[in-house]
């Protein structure tokens, strides 16, 4: 069965018709007319398409800067566009992510390995007036001569790990599967601390920011 057509005036002001449009009666629901109150007399007509209908003519839709990257920062309180993707996905960037930490702005991850760490030893020597932030660190003991506790160490701050009693033992920060960072201290070189006698194999996953 056809659909019908109903005819309405869309009127401004002192009520003065615009224009007339005709609409299918079934589909007043999805559409929307928008007035233009600069006194040129014009209107806009929007066709809201229904859920699971494909679009038709030009549906009002939130708009956003496509980016291959995240778009660079803006001044407090600016305004600023959504990111999308180039395939269209809305971006964001998580302080849990691996790849970028957001602490003073975006900081480079760097990752560091170190074989035959022993006690005392240096993972990462720190650069003047940064603080280490450490986002993940492996540890294996490769010697063993006596019991002892491990840890990492930065400034007065200390992060215990675990109680090595034998060779091939392997630890791993943060402990739990939730995102963590250990802050160090500014000013400090990031240290292994064991108790005992041992060596060790280590990979810290760490970034660098200003101040403490």
């Amino acid at each position: 069965m056809a659909k019908s057509s109903q005819g309405f005036p869309v009127s401004r002001g002192s009520g003065n018709n615009l224009s007339l449009f005709s609409l299918a009666s079934a589909r007043l629901r999805e559409t929307m007319i928008i007035a233009d109150s600069d006194g040129t007399g014009e209107s806009l007509h929007v066709e809201l398409p229904a859920h699971d209908s494909p679009d038709r003519g030009s549906p009002i839709k939130i708009g956003g800067k496509a980016s291959a990257a995240p778009t660079a920062a803006v001044a407090e309180q600016d305004r600023t566009d959504a990111w999308f993707t180039l395939n269209g996905q809305l971006g964001a960037v998580s302080t849990g992510d691996t790849a970028t930490v957001y602490d003073f702005g975006l900081q480079t991850v760097n990752t560091v390995t170190v074989t035959g760490l022993s006690h005392g030893g240096a993972i990462v020597p720190i650069q003047a007036d940064k603080t280490i932030k450490v986002l993940a660190a492996y540890f294996q003991c490769v010697t063993f001569s006596t019991i002892g506790t491990l840890g990492l160490a930065g400034s007065a701050t200390a992060f215990f790990l675990a109680r090595v009693t034998a060779v091939n033992q392997n630890f791993a920060l943060p402990p739990s599967p939730y995102v963590q960072y250990y802050n160090l201290g500014a000013g400090f070189d990031l240290e292994l601390f064991y108790s005992g006698t041992a060596t060790f194999d280590v990979t810290c996953v760490y970034y660098l920011t200003p101040g403490a």
